[in-house]
C-alpha cells in the first residue's frame, strides 16, 4: 500500500513539544500499469504535549479499488505515539500502528506495529537518533532499524531561507522470504527542505529495493506485499498564519506487484494543520 501521513516533520517536532495540533488531510493514488485502479485516504492527526511529554495520534480510512474483480479493499490504521523529552537534547518515543483489514474473505484481519527510538538534537542544528519497528503478521515478522540524521544550515539562512537535510537508512529483515522475493532489504530515505517567508518546499527520494517498510516515523506501513523500487516527491507548504498552514504534495513510486513489472503510483494530497 501507499500511504500518505501529514504529520508534523520530525525536524520541527523537537520545538512543537508544548501546545495542541489539529491536521486533517486527504490523499488520492492513481496506478499506471498495475491490477490497482486507484486508492483514497482520509485521515486526521492530532497532538498535545508540554515541555516534557507529547502525545500523539492518528486515524486513517483507506479504500483500494482493481482494475479485475478483486472486490474494494478497505483498511482503517490507527497510531498512537508517546514522546519524553528528556532535558533539552534528548526525546524519547515509542508508539503502535494497528491496522485493521476489513476485505472479503480475509481471515486476518488485524495487523500491527510496534516500535521505539532515541534522538539526540541540537535545536536548529542537527539531530541523530535510530528507531526499531517490529511489525507482527499472520504468518511471519518484519525487524526494521532506521538510523537518521539531519543537519541544518544555518549559514545559507539569509539569503536561501532555512535549509535542512534528513537522511535515513533503513535495514530491514523478513522471518519468512516466502512473502517476498527476499528477506533483507536496505533502503535510503533522503529529504530536502527550505523555509523562506511563509512557504516551505520539501523534496523527498526513496532509494533502494523495499517490502514491508515502515516509513514516517510509524505513520506510513506498507503492508500490502509490493515489493517498492524507488520513489520522489515534493510538497508545498504555505503558512496562512503562526498557527494555520495549507499544504499540497505529489509522490511518484516505482513497484512490482507480482507479475507485473514496472507499475507506479501517483499520489496526490492535501491538508491543512491547525495549532492552539
Amino acid at each position: 500500500m501507499k500511504k500518505s501521513i501529514v504529520a508534523l516533520s520530525a525536524i520541527c517536532s523537537f520545538a512543537l513539544a508544548q501546545g495542541s495540533s489539529l491536521v486533517p488531510y486527504f490523499s488520492y493514488i492513481d496506478y499506471d500499469k498495475a491490477t490497482r485502479d486507484n486508492a483514497s485516504i482520509v485521515g486526521l492527526y492530532a497532538s498535545h504535549g508540554d515541555t516534557q511529554y507529547k502525545i500523539e495520534t492518528d486515524i486513517e480510512y483507506f479504500t483500494l479499488d482493481y482494475n479485475d474483480n478483486t472486490p474494494t479493499y478497505r483498511q482503517w490504521d490507527w497510531t498512537i505515539v508517546g514522546n519524553y523529552y528528556y532535558g533539552s537534547n534528548v526525546v524519547l518515543r515509542a508508539g503502535i500502528h494497528n491496522i485493521f483489514i476489513d476485505q472479503t474473505n480475509n481471515n486476518n484481519d488485524y495487523d500491527k506495529v510496534l516500535f521505539a527510538g532515541a534522538t539526540y538534537y541540537v535545536l536548529n542544528q542537527y539531530s541523530m537518533g535510530i528507531d526499531y519497528y517490529f511489525s507482527d503478521y499472520d504468518n511471519f515478522e518484519v525487524h526494521q532499524f532506521t538510523p537518521k540524521a539531519t543537519y541544518t544550515l544555518n549559514s545559507l539562512s539569509q539569503e536561501y531561507g532555512v535549509i535542512t537535510l534528513e537522511g535515513k537508512v533503513n535495514f530491514i529483515k523478513i522471518s519468512n522470504s516466502g512473502y517476498t522475493t527476499k528477506d533483507n532489504y536496505t533502503n535510503a530515505d533522503f529529504d530536502f527542505y527550505d523555509t523562506k517567508g511563509p512557504w516551505t518546499t520539501h523534496i523527498g527520494f526513496n532509494i533502494g529495493k523495499n517490502s514491508y517498510k515502515v516509513a514516517k516515523d510509524g505513520y506510513v506501513v506498507y503492508n500490502l506485499g509490493a515489493e517498492y523500487k524507488y520513489g520522489m516527491g515534493i510538497d508545498l507548504t504555505y503558512a496562512i498564519s503562526h498557527t494555520d498552514f495549507l499544504k499540497i504534495g505529489y509522490n511518484r513510486s516505482k513497484f512490482d506487484e507480482g507479475s507485473d513489472k514496472g507499475a507506479y503510483s501517483n499520489l496526490f494530497l492535501l491538508s491543512y494543520s491547525k495549532s492552539f
